[in-house]
């Protein structure tokens, strides 16, 4: 585009604008709004009719506030009493006391394997990570240790690394 071209576009632009202007504020038929549309409380508790809505005083509100903060003052109270219940002690369990065996040659995940099958232990990752955390791997002796379920796992680990 040249510069005249874009001179005749820009002309183009500000005449529309001056039409516009013209047309909107001189022309239109506009009435002013806070004449004709007062709001009246009988129109606002139609419209809440129509649309299902509930019209509330502000003390109705404020006491349905308290309400629910009643209501989730009970909740967390219940919550609380059920976890209480849940950590009531439940009949222990048995007390698993085993010869341990670990042959030359075993791996950190083969030892975790047998311990967890001898119950030793809830979980193979709990051991394999306590181990790894703390570079063990290479101190695991192939040797025959007297374990029973009582023990942590840092427990059991110590002994078998000695």
């Amino acid at each position: 585009m040249t510069k005249n071209g874009l001179r005749g576009f820009a002309a183009g632009l500000i005449i529309a604008t001056f039409i516009l202007s013209y047309v909107y504020y001189f022309q239109s038929d506009r009435t002013d709004a806070s004449q004709n549309d007062t709001i009246t409380e009988s129109d606002i508790e139609n419209y809440a009719l129509e649309h299902d809505l509930v019209i509330l005083t502000e003390e109705e509100f404020k006491n349905l506030n308290v309400e629910k903060e009643q209501t989730k003052e009970d909740k967390k109270k219940e919550d609380k009493k059920k976890e209480d219940k849940k950590e009531e002690p439940k009949e222990e369990e048995e007390v698993v006391k085993v010869n341990f065996e670990i042959s030359p040659g075993m791996s950190t995940d083969d030892v975790a394997s047998k311990l967890h099958e001898s119950k030793l232990i809830k979980k193979k990752s709990d051991f394999t990570n306590y181990i790894k955390k703390n570079k063990l791997e290479s101190a695991i002796k192939a040797e025959s240790y007297k374990l029973n379920s009582e023990m942590t796992v840092e427990e059991i680990a110590k002994i078998v690394t000695k």
